[in-house]
C-alpha cells in the first residue's frame, strides 16, 4: 500500500496542488476538478491519448478509429478516442453493457443491455459448481465465460475461455511496451490471435450492421474483455477471496448480500484494479485525473483499516474512487469516459462472491507480489 500512496502523491496531488495529510485527503477539491473533465473533453479543451491509467499503451496492437468521412482518426484504445470519434462509437457499448445508470445499485434487470443480476448469479453458481477448485486462473476464466455470454449470448467452453485468457496475458504484456520500432516478429503472433478473435466476434454481430461498424464494435468488445474483464473484475474477486482466506473479513457476514456489497466497496477503495483513470491533456499540458484508491478520508473513522462500514451511500458520496469524473455532460454523450460496464463489473463480482461456499478448504494461503497484488489463491469447494 505504501507504493500506492507514493504514486498517488506524485501523480495526483503534485499535479493539482492538493497535498495529502496522513490518511486524510481533500476529497471535495479533488472531486470538483475531476468532474470538470467531461465538459473539457466535449468542448475540445482537453484531449485523451492512447493511455490507460498511468500507462501509455503501444499503438501497434490497436485498431484505427475514425469519424464519418475520415476527418478525424485515432489509433488506440476505444475509450481514449477523441470526442467526435467516441460520440460515434460509444452507444454500442452503452447498449451492450450498460444498465441505464452509472451506479452500483442492485438491479433486477438491465433494460438497455444484455444482462440481469439474476442471470449473472445463475451463471456464476453453475461455473463454481463445475469447478470445485478456485484459483487465480479459474477466476480469470470465469470472467471470460461471463463476458462471452453477456456480449454475444453464447456459452463458451472452459478450454476456449482459457485460451482467451492466455491471449489476454500476451496482449497486456505487449501493450505496455514503450513506443519504439520493433521487429515485426515481436507482435506478429499476438496480432494473429487478435485477428482470429476479431473475426470470431464480427461473425456474431447483428446482420444489420455495416462491415465497418462490425469491425469497430468487435475491437471495442475485445478491449473490454482484455482490460476491464480480463484484469479488473478477476483481480477484485481474487482480492476479496484472498483477504477472506487470510482472516481479514471476519467482521463481515459472507452469506449476506448486503455485507458482500460492503466488502466490494471497501476492497475497491483499498486494492484498486486500476491505478488511475482518464489522463488527459488540458491546453497541451498532460494531467493525470486520478480516480484512485486509498481515498478514504474524513468520511470514515480508522481509514487505514479494512473494516465494515455500513453505509454504501457514503462510499459513493465521499470517496474519490466513485467520483463522477467521467460521466457524459448534458447534450454531449461522446464526452463520457466512465467504463460502460461499471455496474456490470460490480454485479459480476457480487454474483461470484454470493455464489461461493465459504465453508471451502484453504488449500494454501495466498500471498502478495512486489506490486502488492494478491496471488496464488487456492480454495477447494465441498470440504
Amino acid at each position: 500500500m505504501e507504493v500506492v500512496k507514493a504514486l498517488f502523491t506524485v501523480f495526483m496531488y503534485d499535479t493539482f496542488g492538493i497535498k495529502p495529510s496522513g490518511e486524510r485527503y481533500n476529497t471535495e477539491a479533488t472531486k470538483s476538478m475531476l468532474e470538470k473533465i467531461p465538459q473539457l473533453l466535449a468542448d475540445g479543451t482537453a484531449q485523451k491519448g492512447n493511455e490507460l491509467g498511468l500507462i501509455e499503451l503501444n499503438d501497434v496492437l490497436f485498431d484505427t478509429y475514425e469519424t464519418e468521412g475520415g476527418t478525424e482518426k485515432y489509433k488506440g484504445i476505444g475509450l481514449g478516442c477523441p470526442y467526435a470519434v467516441h460520440l460515434k462509437n460509444r452507444p454500442f457499448l452503452d447498449t451492450l453493457y450498460g444498465d441505464g445508470t452509472f451506479g452500483v445499485e442492485l438491479k433486477e434487470s438491465n433494460p438497455s443491455g444484455n444482462w440481469t443480476y439474476e442471470m449473472l448469479k445463475t451463471e456464476s453458481s453453475n461455473f463454481i459448481s463445475n469447478n470445485q477448485v478456485i484459483t487465480d486462473e479459474v477466476i480469470k476464466i470465469w470472467t471470460i465465460v461471463i463476458l462471452y455470454k453477456v456480449s454475444f449470448g453464447v456459452d463458451v467452453s472452459y478450454d476456449d475461455a482459457k485460451s482467451f485468457v492466455e491471449f489476454k496475458d500476451e496482449f497486456l504484456k505487449l501493450s505496455i511496451l514503450p513506443q519504439a520500432p520493433y521487429p515485426a516478429c515481436v507482435f506478429s503472433d499476438t496480432m494473429e490471435k487478435k485477428m482470429k478473435y476479431i473475426n470470431q466476434f464480427i461473425a456474431m454481430m447483428p446482420i444489420d450492421m455495416s462491415a465497418d461498424e462490425k469491425r469497430v464494435n468487435a475491437n471495442q468488445i475485445l478491449e473490454a474483455m482484455v482490460f476491464a474483464g480480463g484484469v479488473s473484475v478477476p483481480q477484485m474477486v481474487i482480492v476479496i477471496l484472498s483477504r477472506w482466506a487470510l482472516g481479514e473479513l471476519d467482521e463481515f457476514d459472507m452469506t449476506d448480500e448486503h455485507d458482500l456489497m460492503l466488502v466490494i466497496m471497501e476492497a475497491l477503495s483499498r486494492d484498486p484494479p486500476v491505478a488511475g483513470l482518464c489522463p488527459v491533456k488540458i491546453l497541451g499540458e498532460r494531467i493525470h485525473t486520478y480516480n484512485f484508491a486509498s481515498m478514504i478520508n474524513n468520511a470514515f473513522s480508522e481509514p487505514s483499516k479494512f473494516k465494515r462500514r455500513d453505509d454504501i451511500a457514503k462510499y459513493k458520496r465521499e470517496l474519490i474512487s466513485f467520483a463522477d469524473q467521467a460521466l457524459p455532460v448534458d447534450g454531449a454523450p461522446g464526452s463520457a469516459r466512465v467504463c460502460p460496464g461499471k455496474s456490470l463489473a460490480f454485479h459480476m463480482i457480487l454474483s461470484f462472491i454470493c455464489s461461493m461456499d465459504f465453508r471451502c478448504k484453504i488449500v494454501s494461503p495466498p500471498d502478495r507480489d512486489t506490486h502488492l497484488r494478491y496471488k496464488n489463491l487456492n480454495l477447494k469447494i465441498g470440504i
